[in-house]
C-alpha cells in the first residue's frame, strides 16, 4: 500500500496544480479570445496539397498547431497509408460541428468551424464532402504515380507525342518554304505579264515577295504556337504530378475560346448595323458624286455651285457624309460602347464643366465690381 499511496498522492498534487490552468484555458476559449482555436489571417492560412492537388484550405490554429503544421501532419498520415497500400474508401462525416475525412478506417483530416470561409455560404458538410472528393482523386493519382507499369505507358505516350510534334514542326518548315517559293514565283509571273519591262518588274516583285514572305512566316508562327500549346498540354496531362498544370492550361484555352466565341456571337447584331450604315453611306456618297460630276460636266447647272468648284465640293461633301456615317455607326462598333465607368467620368466632367461656367462668367463681373 505504500507505493500505491505515494503514487496517488503525486497524481492528486498534479491535478491540483493543473486545474487552474485548464480552467483558464477553457474560460479564454469560451470568451472568444486566443483559446483552443483561432482564425488566422490569410497570409497564415495554408492550402492542404497532396499529389500536387489542392484538397482544402485550413484557416484555424488548433492549440499550438498552425494551419501549415496541420497540413504537414495530414500529408504524413496520407503517405503512411499509401505506404501500407491503403488508398480508400474516402468518406466524410460531421460530428458535433467538426468534419472528419477518413481514408479506410483512419481519420486523416479534421476540419473545424473556424476553417470555414466566412465570406461564402459553405457549411461543414459541403466543405467535408468537397475535400473528400478531391482527396479521392489525389489518392488515385498518387497510386498511379507509384505504379511502374502505368508510368511506363505514360512516358511512352509522351515520347510518341513528342516525336509526332517534332515531325509536324519539320513538315511545317518544309511546307512554309515551298509555299513561299510558289507564291513568289506566281507573283513575279503575274507582274511580268502586266509589266513586261524588267526595270518595272523588279521593284514590284521584290515588294510583293517581302509581303508574302512575312505573311507566310506569321501563319507558320501561329500554327507553331497552337501545336506547341497542344503538345505541352498533352504531355503534362500524362503524368499524375503535372496533370493539374495540363488541365489548367486546357481550361485556360477553352475558357478563352469560349469567351471569344461568345463575344463574336454577341457582336453579330452590332456588326450587321455597322454594315447597313456603311452600305447606306456608300449609296448616298455615290449619288452625291454622280450629281456633282454631272454639274462638273455641264449636264445640268445649279445656281449656287460653279462647275469649276464642283470637284472640290464633291470631295468635301463625300468626306462630310462619311464622317456623319462614322458618327452614327460608332455606338455599334464592337468595343466602342461607353462602359458605366466611362459614362460616369464623362457625366462628372460635363457636370463640373457646367458648374464651372457660371463661376467663370461671374469672375470678370466680380473683378469689375471690386474695382
Amino acid at each position: 500500500m505504500g507505493p500505491f499511496s505515494s503514487r496517488s498522492r503525486l497524481l492528486l498534487v498534479l491535478l491540483l496544480i493543473l486545474a487552474p490552468c485548464v480552467r483558464a484555458a477553457a474560460q479564454t476559449d469560451s470568451g472568444g479570445g486566443l483559446g483552443l482555436t483561432e482564425v488566422l489571417t490569410p497570409r497564415e492560412q495554408a492550402t492542404l496539397l497532396y499529389a500536387n492537388r489542392p484538397i482544402t484550405v485550413l484557416r484555424a490554429r488548433v492549440l499550438a498547431s498552425r494551419p501549415s503544421d496541420r497540413a504537414a501532419a495530414a500529408v504524413a498520415r496520407l503517405d503512411e497509408l499509401l505506404g501500407n497500400n491503403q488508398s480508400g474508401p474516402v468518406t466524410s462525416r460531421v460530428e458535433k460541428g467538426v468534419a472528419f475525412i477518413r481514408v479506410g478506417d483512419r481519420d486523416v483530416i479534421t476540419l473545424l468551424p473556424a476553417d470555414l470561409d466566412a465570406l461564402t455560404t459553405e457549411t461543414m458538410e459541403s466543405k467535408g464532402r468537397e475535400a473528400a472528393d478531391r482527396l479521392h482523386g489525389a489518392l488515385a493519382e498518387a497510386v498511379e504515380l507509384r505504379t511502374p507499369s502505368r508510368m511506363f505507358w505514360a512516358g511512352a505516350r509522351a515520347i510518341g507525342a513528342t516525336i509526332a510534334f517534332v515531325l509536324l514542326m519539320v513538315g511545317l518548315l518544309q511546307i512554309h518554304r515551298r509555299v513561299t517559293k510558289y507564291l513568289i514565283e506566281m507573283t513575279e509571273q503575274r507582274i511580268g505579264r502586266m509589266l513586261p519591262t524588267t526595270s518595272a518588274v523588279r521593284p514590284h516583285g521584290a515588294w510583293f515577295a517581302s509581303v508574302e514572305r512575312r505573311a507566310t512566316t506569321i501563319a507558320l508562327f501561329l500554327i507553331s504556337v497552337i501545336l506547341t500549346y497542344g503538345w505541352t498540354t498533352f504531355v503534362l496531362r500524362q503524368f499524375p504530378y503535372t496533370r493539374p498544370w495540363g488541365e489548367s492550361m486546357r481550361g485556360f484555352l477553352l475558357a478563352r475560346f469560349s469567351r471569344l466565341g461568345l463575344n463574336i456571337i454577341q457582336a453579330i447584331p452590332d456588326v450587321f448595323m455597322v454594315l447597313v450604315i456603311a452600305i447606306a453611306a456608300r449609296v448616298v456618297v455615290q449619288l452625291s458624286n454622280r450629281v456633282f460630276r454631272s454639274i462638273e460636266s455641264g449636264e445640268f447647272s445649279v445656281p449656287w455651285i460653279h462647275p469649276d468648284t464642283a470637284a472640290a465640293t464633291r470631295r468635301f461633301t463625300a468626306a462630310i457624309l462619311w464622317v456623319l456615317a462614322l458618327m452614327v455607326a460608332y455606338p455599334y462598333i464592337p468595343g466602342m460602347r461607353a462602359t458605366p465607368s466611362r459614362a460616369s467620368v464623362s457625366s462628372s466632367a460635363w457636370s463640373s464643366h457646367g458648374l464651372a461656367e457660371p463661376q467663370a462668367d461671374a469672375l470678370p463681373q466680380f473683378r469689375s465690381e471690386v474695382r
